[in-house]
């Protein structure tokens, strides 16, 4: 998620309308409460809680430089906050988060 800072903040959940909707009311993460508005950028999908926190590991150790040319590629940035809900939107399982270009 883009929060109103200009940072990003990942996480993973079974519930990507719920989850995002928990942040925006401010009952989300910590990091997220302060720094509203928050916009879905970037998301993917996984086939197992295990993978999700593996991925959600990958995406976190990458170089902010990296972060961003995903959020760039996945082209959700700056669409209104029902077009980043996750519903039209479908991310390959295990993208591949070393590179910048989108899949």
């Amino acid at each position: 998620m883009r929060c109103g800072d200009g940072s990003l903040y990942c996480g993973w959940t079974v519930d990507l309308d719920g989850r995002l909707d928990a942040h925006r009311r401010g009952r989300g993460a910590r990091y997220t409460r302060g720094r509203l508005p928050l916009n879905l950028v970037y998301w993917e999908r996984w086939a197992s809680p295990g993978e999700a926190l593996r991925g959600e590991a990958r995406l976190k150790g990458l170089p902010k430089t990296k972060k961003e040319a995903l959020v760039a590629a996945f082209g959700l940035e700056g669409k209104s906050p029902s077009a980043s809900c996750g519903r039209e939107v479908r991310a390959g399982k295990g993208a591949d988060l070393s590179a910048a270009e989108p899949p």
